[in-house]
């Protein structure tokens, strides 16, 4: 395509959007069985479309239903509130098919749905489950990814691998604000195709989009340490405890009724391991 067009393959395989809807198809259209390429591609395009619509969806309405299972757990009331999402999304998504729509994609791919947002949200998980994760109930060094790393093997019968929980605890946090940092220090104004700069209010409206979620973190801590009763540090404490849902079989209380039963099997505490592989065990 450079060679025909007579220019460098940086002008043509430009990142984007464009790079699917226009490049790669104009390139299916120079190789031997071109229909055939074509339909794969774009069968493939579909299921890289589904698939994403499956992680956002589902990300979301399991974390709604943690927070209220006494509606969301009780008979369609799950079903009918995906139903909703779906369709509140349907509604967002008819602005990328208008003649503008590309700008508005652009815009939210930009700010909302992917680089800084995700990496700024990545480091904080990140953190928090490889360094504050059962710190409050901790026994020994039993605590953040070394209690998670446990925690999995008490779920599902095995430990993951080593590096596993590396990442947990070093290498991811350190990449994500690395690359954030350098995605601060290296930004430029939005453009599309090269040829059009966003205005200012374009611009400050995805810094909006982006924020929306970025600020969410550090002001629900806030608002959770000034809600907290008790000294700072009793707060802390509390608020880094883990929160026990009782189950059939568990010893004391009252039976959650919106409790999802464990598995056969998966009761057994994590702690019961042979001598020399304790869970403080520094690994």
């Amino acid at each position: 395509m450079a060679l025909q067009q007579g220019v460098s393959v940086a002008d043509v395989a430009e990142s984007g959007p464009g790079l699917v809807f226009i490049v790669y198809p104009k390139a299916v259209t120079l190789m031997p069985l071109s229909p055939l390429w074509a339909i794969l591609f774009f069968f493939m395009v579909l299921l890289l479309g589904l698939d994403s619509e499956f992680c956002g969806v589902e990300g979301f309405v399991t974390s709604c239903q943690d927070l209220y299972p006494q509606v969301l757990r009780r008979g369609h009331n799950r079903e009918i509130f995906i139903a909703v999402v779906c369709f509140v999304k349907f509604l967002i998504g008819l602005a990328f098919c208008t003649q503008g729509g590309m700008y508005v994609f652009q815009l939210f791919d930009n700010y909302s749905a992917s680089g800084m947002t995700l990496l700024w949200v990545t480091f904080f998980q990140a953190i928090c489950i490889g360094w504050f994760y059962g710190l409050a109930d901790r026994v020994g060094w039993n605590f953040g990814g070394t209690k998670f790393y446990w925690d999995i093997k008490s779920m599902v019968g095995f430990r993951p691998i080593m590096w596993i929980k590396i990442c947990w605890m070093v290498v991811t946090p350190l990449m994500t604000m690395g690359i954030f940092i350098f995605s601060l220090v290296r930004y430029t104004r939005l453009t599309y195709n090269k040829t059009y700069e966003y205005p200012v209010w374009g611009e400050a409206l995805g810094w909006v989009m982006a924020l929306a979620s970025m600020v969410m973190i550090p002001a629900g801590f806030v608002y959770n340490i000034l809600t907290t009763k008790g000294t700072f540090s009793e707060r802390i404490r509390t608020l880094l405890t883990p929160i026990y849902t009782k189950r059939k079989g568990d010893q004391g209380g009252e039976e959650d009724a919106n409790a999802i039963p464990m598995a056969d099997g998966l009761k057994a505490d994590h702690y019961s391991v042979p001598d020399g592989d304790k869970p403080g065990t520094i690994l």
